[in-house]
């Protein structure tokens, strides 16, 4: 930190002749001197520079909405352009993921139409059912399964005794998790009369695909909250960065007495610290 302490002697008009020049040094001692031990010492106080000062209100404000525009009203450039940069970095990779997740998104379920079938997983429950004694589920063919999907002793019936889960009238979001996730909806993959596994090729691929589709979207998420969070930190920090632009001027006056020409004439002090 660095000072400067400026002297300020009032011009005294009177009818006395000058009765000897003062040098430049002999002013300078007088001066150091008053200071050093002035007869009437006004006591310090700080004082606002008016159009100076910064406002805590309006750097919190500008950088909540803009990240790094509070630091550039504190003057604090390189810290304002790394928050901006950031803010932008953050929407560009948020637009990129949800793009991605959106388009992962069609594959999977394109995937999902072409290999799983509700026909094939109806067909397999009405013959479990018919087996245990459903008579309502017994000689359903592809073209007559859907007149017992709702009726007492039907198909949806059945399906609440042996899973936890039943299928979705709509192709909605959860449809689609489901039928990758559960295994009671296992028979309506293509190669699940082919294959033993659990989980089939065709439906372990699935669940492949819809991981990668859950991680681009929960990457763009991640994009969101780090974009809020700039926003938070962005506008706390541009507080501080006021608060310490403002302290870098510090004007501190005082006031004091010291003999010149035979007269005592007071002298204005200001220390200016930045």
């Amino acid at each position: 930190m660095k000072s400067l302490l400026l002297l300020i002697i009032p011009v005294m008009l009177s009818g006395q002749a000058v009765r000897k020049p003062v040098t430049v040094s002999d002013r300078d001692s007088e001066l150091r001197a008053a200071m050093l031990s002035p007869v009437s010492p006004a006591q310090p106080s700080s004082i606002d520079v008016t159009g100076h000062l910064r406002k805590r209100g309006l750097g919190l404000v500008m950088s909540a909405a803009v990240p790094g525009a509070g630091q550039m009203y504190a003057t604090s450039f390189i810290k304002g352009a790394v928050m901006i940069g950031a803010e932008v970095a953050l929407w560009i990779g948020y637009r990129h993921y949800r793009q991605e997740g959106d388009r992962l998104d069609l594959v999977f379920r394109a995937f999902a139409n072409e290999n799983w079938s509700e026909t094939r997983y109806w067909l397999a429950l009405a013959e479990e059912g018919a087996k245990a004694g459903w008579t309502e589920l017994e000689g359903l063919t592809e073209t007559n399964y859907q007149e017992k999907l709702d009726v007492e002793g039907g198909l949806r019936e059945y399906e609440k005794t042996i899973g936890s889960h039943s299928l979705h009238r709509y192709k909605d979001q959860q449809y689609y998790e489901m039928i990758g996730k559960y295994h009671q909806f296992r028979p309506g993959w293509k190669d699940a009369g082919t294959s033993n596994e659990v989980v089939t090729p065709l439906r372990g691929r699935y669940e492949d695909m819809e991981f990668e589709t859950d991680s681009a979207y929960k990457k763009a998420g991640l994009c969101g909250m780090v974009v809020l969070a700039n926003h938070v930190i962005s506008a706390l920090d541009a507080v501080l960065s006021v608060n310490r632009y403002n302290t870098r001027i510090q004007m501190r006056p005082g006031m004091g007495l010291i003999e010149n020409r035979g007269s005592m004439t007071p002298v204005f002090s200001m220390n200016l610290t930045w």
